[in-house]
Formats: structure tokens, sequence, C-alpha cells
């Protein structure tokens, strides 16, 4: 056998193109601590985990019993309902109309109000004025011609933070937004 490597270099030396043989560990003189044995120490479970984890179970422990308990009362109600006897109630002559004790429903009001407000249908169309006390925050108001929330919505808007404030909403305005903190409008 040769002592000479494929390379033409004794077997205790390099070709020109190979890498320098590394020694990890006693590069420097530094030797490493030793690698302790067994199995790695568990980490305690965060708070926030234990937390999730139990507010997911209770959250599917509420619907179980919500859903068993709505199943249970259709079920029990059908029940009773079968087993009652069925009775004819007795004919009677009918008698003078008892008064509804219902109140009277008042339709909601048509003017310039907080909010989004569809024209002719919240509000109608008109000049609406208010007068803006000094401490409040502003008052705010633009007129729309659609609710896509974009720039290009706006036909027209203004901030008021004192003082007199008006709007003249258009028959061919889509919506009126107004935010005045429960300022009282009046229409002219």
């Amino acid at each position: 056998m040769s002592d000479q490597n494929d390379y033409g270099y004794g077997r205790d030396q390099r070709g020109p193109y190979s890498t320098p043989e590394r020694r990890p560990f006693h590069q420097g003189g530094h030797v490493p601590p030793p690698v302790p044995v067994g199995r790695p120490a568990k980490r305690p479970a965060s708070k926030l985990v234990i937390a999730v984890v139990s507010f997911c179970m209770l959250g599917i422990v509420g619907v179980v019993s919500c859903t068993a308990a709505m199943f249970n009362g259709a079920i029990g109600a059908a029940n009773r309902a079968d087993s009652a006897p069925q009775v004819a109630p007795p004919a009677s002559e009918p008698g003078p109309p008892v008064p509804s004790t219902k109140p009277v429903e008042k339709a909601p009001t048509r003017g310039l109000r907080d909010g989004m407000l569809f024209v002719g249908k919240d509000v109608f169309p008109g000049t609406y004025s208010t007068t803006v006390p000094d401490g409040a925050v502003g008052c705010y108001w633009a007129r729309l011609k659609d609710t896509d929330g974009e720039l290009e919505s706006v036909i027209a808007n203004h901030v008021a933070m004192a003082g007199p404030i008006s709007i003249t909403v258009k028959k061919s305005d889509y919506a009126v937004e107004v935010r005045c903190e429960g300022a009282k409008w009046t229409k002219r």
C-alpha cells in the first residue's frame, strides 16, 4: 500500500481544496461542562394556558347543559300537553268589549338626531339647526350619497365646537350622519 493519497500528498497531509480538520471542544483550551444525564425537568404550565383551557371547558359545559335543558324542557312540555285532557271551553255570550291595557307605541320621530339617518325614512329633507353648548366636545354632521364609509361618500360635512350650527338635508341625499351629544335639532 502506498504512503500517498489520491492527490499525491502524504497520508498525514490534506489536499489543496480540503477544509481544515475541526476539533470540537478542544480549541483554545476550553473544555465544555458535562452533559446532564436523564430527562430535562418539565416546565410548569403557565397560568394563562390553564386559564384559557378552563374557560373553554366551562363554555363547553355551559352550552351542553343549556342544550340539554332546552331539549328536556321541550319534551317535558310535549308530554304534559299530551297527557292533559282535551276539554272544550264553555260557550258564553260575548260581553262588552274590554279596553286594551297595552300602551300605545309612539312612532319614531323623524327629526334630526344622533346616528346614521336615511333621508325619507328617518329624516325628511329640510334645514335643521341647533346650538352647540360651550362645554361640548363638538358637533359633527355629514351629508352622504351612500353608506360605504369611503371618503367619496361624503357630499358635505362640518364640525362645530360651540355656537349655532345648521344643516340642509336635500331630497337627493341618501343619508345623514350626526354626532352632536344629544343636541335638540329644530326644523326651520
